[in-house]
This record gives structure tokens, sequence and C-alpha cells, in this order.
């Protein structure tokens, strides 16, 4: 664990926040159901960020947020 990684758990630690590692089910629950519903992906992408602060579990990155979108996509 680099020091980055410590500084960035101390952080999540200390807002009680949850690393996005520990909560991948549940992201990949909330991006599957919104690319159920077809939804515009600008909508999709601030429906999703607004509801992972909600629930107090870190924002990945936008890349990583658009990959997972692009693979639960069958149409993409």
């Amino acid at each position: 664990m680099t020091v980055l990684d410590k500084n960035i758990a101390y952080a999540l630690e200390h807002c009680g926040y949850i690393d996005i590692n520990h909560a991948l089910p549940i992201f990949d629950e909330m991006i599957g159901d919104m690319v159920d519903k077809q939804m515009h992906p600008r909508k999709l992408f601030y429906i999703l960020v607004e509801q992972l602060r909600q629930k107090k579990i870190e924002v990945p990155s936008y890349h990583r947020i658009a990959r997972t979108i692009i693979r639960k996509n069958p149409y993409l």
C-alpha cells in the first residue's frame, strides 16, 4: 500500500465514507438498474454521483464510471 493509498484510506475513514472497492456490488447494481431504464448518459452520471454521496460511498473517477456503464450497456 502506497502512501497515497494510506492517505486516501485515512481521509475516507475520517469522513465516514466507504471505499469504492468494498462497495462494488452496490455500485454495479446501481449502474445496471439505470442502464436498464435507458437513462440519458448525462442524467445517469449525475444521479449516480448523487446516490453515491448520499450512501457515503467514495465517488470513483469519471473513467471508471464510464467503463462500468459501457460494460453494463448491451447496445454499446
